[in-house]
């Protein structure tokens, strides 16, 4: 009876350990940014320990969270924290609203660092999604508004110097109101 004490002690402590680490290492990266629609609404961008998906979009209205995108690696470096964590390095650099056509949209940029010196790429790659927004609704995505100019690369690709017009919400803005608002 002692040995089975013990070992369900032992098996509960590794089954819940974990799970405590790994919610107790996701921390707000970007935000909150508060919504005035929702009883204690908000959005924010979390860091996670998923070395896949390591940032999540995050809605959060009343006692409801939910999950409303997840950026995906791509490319981005293995890096360690100051406490010796694996992190990916990339991080959301802006998040902005902005109207096309009297649709008003969300928009995060994500800038992703990466590295390979066999191919000569040491360069941060920059990716702005869109999301549709209005008073009560943020939706997962606009994937039906797709544009080239929504991802570029600056610093050095193939040992070659590349740059990005848009890393700033300022130039987006530009960009958008030129190609969609005729401004």
């Amino acid at each position: 009876m002692k040995k089975f004490i013990i070992l369900l002690i032992s098996l509960t402590y590794f089954i819940i350990f974990p799970i405590q680490a790994k919610e107790s290492q996701n921390g707000i990266e970007h935000g909150p940014f508060y919504l005035s629609w929702c009883h204690n609404g908000q959005f924010y961008f979390e860091r996670t320990t998923d070395l896949d998906y390591p940032i999540n979009f995050v809605l959060v209205c009343g006692n409801n969270k939910r999950i409303i995108d997840r950026y995906y690696v791509e490319g981005a470096d293995l890096i360690y924290s100051s406490k010796n964590e694996k992190q990916i390095n990339m991080e959301v650099i802006s998040t902005f609203f902005h109207k096309i056509n009297e649709e008003k949209f969300l928009f995060v940029m994500i800038k992703r660092h990466g590295t390979h010196t066999g191919v000569g790429i040491n360069a941060d790659d920059y990716t702005i999604y869109p999301y549709k927004y209005d008073r009560k609704h943020i939706i997962a995505s606009a994937r039906d508004f797709a544009d080239n100019n929504f991802f570029g690369v600056e610093g050095q690709l193939e040992w070659k110097e590349v740059h990005f017009k848009y890393k700033t919400a300022d130039e987006v803005k530009k960009y958008l109101n030129k190609t969609y608002n005729n401004k």
